[in-house]
């Protein structure tokens, strides 16, 4: 899987390429899937418990109308509840 760098150039520039899933340098957890023709969302990729199989969870379906300070912010959030309180993110 690809890295990105998390600065606005090397997103927009992503999101403009070919469709990828592109995991965030010094964010683990943190995807940027790009559907290709301008589209893209932030996801999160994470355990719900140990040993069970990966989830996916989006959080916000338009990556271009969102600041990554945001993004990055939530997906902290939601990953810090699920290892802290095991909170799915799905079901908060």
């Amino acid at each position: 899987m690809p890295k990105l760098t998390p600065n606005v150039r090397a997103i927009a520039s992503a999101i403009s390429g070919e469709p990828a899933v592109y995991a965030i340098e010094r964010h683990e957890g943190l995807y940027l899937d790009v559907h290709g023709r301008g589209y893209a969302a932030w996801r999160i990729r994470y355990r719900p418990r140990p040993k069970a199989n990966q989830r996916w969870h989006t959080i916000a379906t338009s990556a271009r109308g969102v600041q990554f300070d945001e993004i990055a912010r939530k997906a902290n959030e939601l990953l810090s509840a699920l290892r802290l309180h095991g909170i799915d993110p799905k079901s908060h």
